[in-house]
């Protein structure tokens, strides 16, 4: 995932503005998509995204802009609690469950995966997303 594709969304999501404010911040990233070979031909794709910024506070600007587009792509959206986890949010959709987990200065979006996948996914994704500390 580039930044325009970054761009491309945050401006489809909430505006010029925002797409022009937060996009330099963007380090890198990227995202993956998931099927079934055996589900129904109308089942969800899963989608993993991974994106890293500059700072704490420019992934947590990314995450508000995440939070409020489900409402604009999902037909209902449901917040649903995440017990112990501050940095951990979850929603059910009519498309299955989001789950947004912000680490520092990256965050990952899981979609459509069931509660044990997106954990997997997020365990196995947080240790590719640090940055080396310079010695």
């Amino acid at each position: 995932m580039g930044a325009i594709d970054l761009r491309v969304l945050l401006r489809q999501w909430s505006g010029s503005e925002v797409a022009a404010k937060l996009t330099p911040a963007w380090r890198g990233g990227y995202y993956m998509t998931f099927s079934h070979k055996k589900s129904a031909k109308d089942a969800p794709v899963s989608l993993a995204l991974v994106l890293s910024f500059a700072s704490e506070a420019a992934a947590d600007q990314f995450a508000d802009v995440y939070r409020s587009s489900l409402a604009q792509r999902y037909k209902s959206v449901q917040a649903v609690p995440s017990p112990g986890q501050s940095s951990a949010f979850q929603w059910t959709t009519d498309e299955g469950t989001v789950r947004l987990f912000i680490d520092g200065s990256t965050v990952i979006a899981a979609e459509s995966f069931t509660a044990e996948e997106a954990a997997k996914i997020h365990a196995a994704l947080v240790p590719t997303t640090e940055v080396p500390v310079a010695q």
